[in-house]
């Protein structure tokens, strides 16, 4: 198994991500803690090799994680 493959709940993340939504609003979409929501930016950003929000997106985008419409 890849270790770098986004899981669901993290590909759920970004999705709410590419709708501007912040920490919090994420956090009480999914029924979480903004710190497990933070802790989860973390581990996306280091799976998609992304410094921003923007990049995260961008990166899942090309590596087929989400499609923008």
């Amino acid at each position: 198994m890849n270790k770098n493959k986004l899981k669901d709940r993290e590909i759920e993340i970004i999705i709410l991500m590419t709708r501007n939504y912040t920490n919090q609003q994420i956090a009480d979409a999914i029924n979480l803690s903004i710190h497990t929501i933070k802790a989860y930016n973390t581990k996306i950003f280091e799976k998609l090799n992304a410094t921003t929000r923007t990049e995260a997106i961008i990166n899942a985008v090309k590596q087929g994680y989400i499609k923008l419409t």
